[in-house]
């Protein structure tokens, strides 16, 4: 199948009108309607409505065009490699991240990535959970890092990190040289709470367990990242419950201290496409994740 032609249907399919396809093409007409037909001969369908002053296309044709962006985007971004491989240039692996995933091993991943291909250059990009599995599925990521299950048939994933989930309290507080504390210890706390929006199991995770202890965080301080969080403890705000990986941050006026009643842990997963696994940089980061986990764990 001739990629040409897949772009000249795909132009053809968003003007719907072969004057305004080819005029876009900067071809004449009847070739780019010879090479339609030549395409439907290929596929024995029929892409095209043709007996409507504008065209439409036929549910092959939807079928055909949904199919083909992604693929004829992936044709380019090859040949983009390619040629930038010929040129010497280093080949980019896109990675989306949290902050806090920083502190749970992305960095290491990170390193021994540029240690293992010195013609791979990591490229971190941060966003949000949904910002990075959107991500994934347009091709803008080649793998992400997040603290939620994709779910998704094309997607796969692996938990590369585990957590527990501790109190965070300022230096100079009270709970913080108790060698742990119960949910009784924090009733009349104010708390930094994660929006739901930023990481759904830990929300879900954390008010299950203070709805338990006849305790309600909902109402108190929202923010959207354990980092902001740790700010407003570091300030004498309120409390939190934290991953105790936050403990890295190297933040001097803090303290975190084991939750006995607590038997929660955060899981760091890495996302990528199905598709897409045995591309050269996503099976290199599969591998080193593979080898950071096994380490870690052994």
């Amino acid at each position: 199948m001739d990629v040409r032609v897949l772009r000249y249907f795909i132009v053809l399919a968003e003007e719907r009108h072969f004057g305004r396809a080819a005029e876009r093409l900067a071809i004449s007409q009847p070739p780019l309607s010879r090479a339609i037909r030549q395409l439907e001969e290929e596929l024995d369908v029929e892409l095209l409505d043709r007996t409507r002053r504008q065209v439409e296309l036929t549910p092959a044709g939807a079928a055909l065009y949904a199919s083909c962006i992604p693929l004829v985007q992936r044709l380019g971004e090859l040949k983009t490699v390619a040629s930038k491989a010929a040129r010497g240039e280093r080949r980019s692996l896109r990675i989306g991240f949290l902050h806090s995933a920083i502190y749970m091993g992305v960095g290491e991943i990170v390193r021994r990535l540029r240690i293992a291909r010195s013609d791979l250059e990591p490229r971190l990009f941060e966003n949000s959970a949904a910002g990075q599995l959107d991500g994934i599925r347009k091709h803008e990521l080649d793998i992400a890092f997040v603290f939620v299950s994709a779910q998704q048939p094309d997607l796969n994933e692996m938990v590369v990190a585990v957590d527990p989930l501790l109190l965070c309290v300022a230096r100079d507080h009270p709970l913080a040289s108790r060698s742990s504390v119960r949910i009784e210890d924090v009733r009349h706390e104010k708390f930094a709470f994660i929006q739901r929006a930023s990481s759904p199991t830990y929300h879900d995770e954390i008010a299950s367990y203070c709805a338990a202890g006849g305790l309600n965080v909902l109402g108190h301080h929202e923010v959207l990242t354990w980092a902001a969080a740790v700010a407003l403890v570091q300030a004498g705000v309120c409390v939190s419950f934290l991953p105790h990986a936050m403990a890295r941050t190297g933040c001097p006026d803090i303290a975190f201290v084991p939750i006995d009643d607590l038997r929660t842990s955060m899981e760091l997963r890495m996302i990528w496409s199905a598709a897409r696994e045995d591309e050269d940089g996503v099976a290199l980061a599969l591998k080193v994740a593979r080898e950071h986990i096994a380490q870690q764990f052994s």
